[in-house]
């Protein structure tokens, strides 16, 4: 069964269905505007289909939504799935906070089955993991 559920407004909301246990939570963040709009924004969309659970960010990931993609990735591995996908696809940005919750959860991927697997971002959010040299020890996919 997949199911698809995307809450986009201010402040945080979130939206659980008990039947797919698919969650999904929209967090306003900073304070730069993207080109919808509206200023600095993640969604944070995650869905189980079978023997996966993809989390995608759109958006920027900071200080401020890190906690919330963490929690998430906990939620994510304390099921059975064999594989966990975080799509990085839709960052516009990324900070030190977000590379560190990526590594955190990598290393916790590495203790539990290698299940953690990385989609890459755009050029820019791909350009912050070179810098910090992080990006040939993460698990991306192409």
């Amino acid at each position: 069964m997949k199911a698809r559920h995307v809450v986009q407004a201010s402040g945080t909301v979130g939206q659980v269905c008990s039947l797919c246990l698919s969650y999904s939570e929209g967090v306003v963040m900073s304070n730069v505007k993207d080109g919808t709009n509206r200023f600095g924004y993640l969604e944070l969309r995650s869905e189980r289909s079978d023997d996966e659970h993809v989390i995608a960010l759109t958006g920027e990931l900071d200080l401020d939504g890190a906690p919330r993609v963490e929690q998430e990735l906990q939620r994510a591995e304390a099921t059975d799935v064999e594989r966990i996908v975080l799509d990085l696809s839709g960052l516009q940005f990324i900070d030190s906070s977000g590379i560190r919750l990526i590594l955190a959860a990598d290393a916790r991927s590495r203790t539990d089955g290698d299940r953690l697997v990385l989609i890459h971002g755009p050029r820019p959010v791909q350009r912050v993991f070179e810098l910090t040299g992080v990006t040939e020890r993460l698990p991306f996919v192409a």
